[in-house]
């Protein structure tokens, strides 16, 4: 059973993403360079529709997939074929986050974003040879399986098809940039969870999902079946909350701020506030009002790691939260940066 706010929800995020990057990674786009902290490659992420990608560049998808799990494939006897693969990498509702690789490399010697383009043409880095990795979703329904409920309730995910590294970038927080980035699309557009399949045997894979989160949805049949039949199947079925994944960010948000809050002087003892400072328990008094006023522009988030909230205060003393205003902010505070990254001040 599906809600017409849901299918439109749907249909809404559909029409939305069926255009040349449909998601642009902070400050990082087709004309610029982008550095991980963790990997000396020049990477360039893009993301496309399913319309948009060439024959080639399909191809080369394939291969990435079949390099890494065709043997999963044959080992659970599911049918392992190139043209029904091809067939659902080219579904019109199929969505695409790339990673390719800069052969000609960067002037630059820092892990930063490039603030100038590059010398060399794009059309050079945009070959099926220098795409190392990529995320392939769709916008769709599952089943809730709701105790204690006649229908089935269906609810808008994001099912994640294929998510594929070269090996030699494993291992270097790409993968968990390229799932991340789903969760904030999915938050975007409203949806409940996202979903994805992987194979029992495949324990690097689900290693990886259970790190970030992920467990076995009640629709999977190691949830549902038992005796011999849980064992029928040689795959199952993850899921995580996309409310789960944005709260786990703002509890980083939080964790970040309370760390980079000055200590108090040694002879504080807690009993009388020093003039023209905020303590901890302040600073995440106002850190928790900050995050509720923010709490509708969370996707602006994309970085996938906790944000630096720059507050910088003047002659504040905040007293057992008293002060503030309308807008939940003390008017001595001077400067509160909430933009991503945050400005230098």
């Amino acid at each position: 059973m599906r809600s017409q706010s849901d299918i439109a929800k749907i249909n809404a995020a559909l029409k939305a993403t069926d255009k040349d990057q449909f998601f642009c990674w902070p400050s990082s786009n087709i004309y610029y360079h982008h550095y991980t902290q963790n990997t000396n490659d020049d990477l360039v992420f893009v993301s496309k529709p399913s319309r948009l990608i060439d024959t080639e560049t399909y191809n080369r998808l394939f291969k990435l997939i079949q390099k890494n799990v065709a043997e999963y494939y044959i080992a659970s006897k599911i049918t392992w074929s190139k043209s029904n693969k091809l067939k659902e990498l080219k579904n019109p509702d199929m969505r695409y986050l790339l990673i390719y690789t800069n052969p000609t490399g960067s002037a630059n010697d820092t892990d930063e974003i490039s603030s100038s383009p590059p010398t060399h043409t794009v059309a050079s880095i945009f070959t099926p040879d220098n795409l190392v990795g990529f995320a392939a979703f769709d916008f769709s329904f599952e089943e809730t399986m709701e105790p204690n409920s006649s229908d089935d309730k269906e609810v808008p995910i994001i099912f994640c098809y294929e998510i594929q590294l070269e090996p030699s970038l494993r291992g270097k927080g790409l993968g968990k940039l390229l799932m991340n980035t789903m969760f904030q699309i999915g938050a975007e557009w409203d949806m409940q969870s996202v979903f994805l399949n992987t194979f029992n045997d495949n324990n690097l894979a689900n290693n990886f999902y259970h790190k970030l989160g992920f467990r076995p949805d009640p629709i999977s049949p190691c949830q549902y079946l038992g005796g011999a039949y849980k064992h029928k199947y040689k795959y199952k079925i993850l899921s995580k909350r996309i409310s789960l994944y944005l709260d786990e960010l703002l509890d980083q948000s939080q964790s970040h701020v309370r760390d980079s809050l000055p200590p108090l002087p040694s002879s504080y003892s807690g009993e009388t506030k020093p003039e023209n400072r905020m303590d901890k328990q302040d600073g995440c008094e106002l850190l928790d009002r900050l995050l509720k006023a923010r709490d509708n522009n969370i996707n602006s988030i994309i970085n996938h790691q906790a944000p630096s909230l720059a507050v910088t205060t003047t002659n504040t003393a905040i007293a057992g939260g008293s002060g503030l205003g309308p807008s939940g902010l003390d008017s001595s505070i001077t400067n509160i940066d909430l933009s991503y990254p945050p400005q230098q001040h």
